[in-house]
């Protein structure tokens, strides 16, 4: 598995670890410099996931329309790196990474190369 990789349409994506109650899961994240939390998780994950409430917090999504959602500290590890990063869960298909999660890396997006590493 190549971590983090590019779609066909240049979308940069990454796989994730999540501590769920019984297990480590791999989760795959679209890179979204555009989401300042850490993680948005699909609420399918939501109650196999040992979380801490911390805040509630409004979000403006790509389409305009602004949500409220509850803000969680959540247990993440990419690579060798295990931290605790905040996020969200909501009903988009997606899972994403946003930027409280990549302020822990050095992001690199060279499309002209066909490249991106998170390190």
């Amino acid at each position: 598995m190549n971590n983090p990789y590019l779609t066909a349409k240049g979308h940069a994506r990454a796989y994730i670890i999540i501590q769920t109650s019984s297990s480590r899961e791999s989760v795959d994240c679209m890179i979204d410099t555009g989401f300042s939390s850490g993680i948005a998780l699909n609420t399918r994950l939501q109650n196999r996931i040992p979380k801490q409430l911390v805040a509630a917090q409004e979000f403006e999504l790509a389409d305009g329309s602004i949500i409220l959602a509850n803000v969680y500290k959540i247990a993440a590890q990419f690579k060798n790196t295990e931290l605790t990063t905040l996020g969200i869960f909501t009903n988009d298909g997606d899972n994403l990474l946003g930027i409280e999660f990549l302020k822990n890396f050095t992001f690199v997006l060279a499309l002209k190369k066909n490249m991106v590493s998170l390190e």
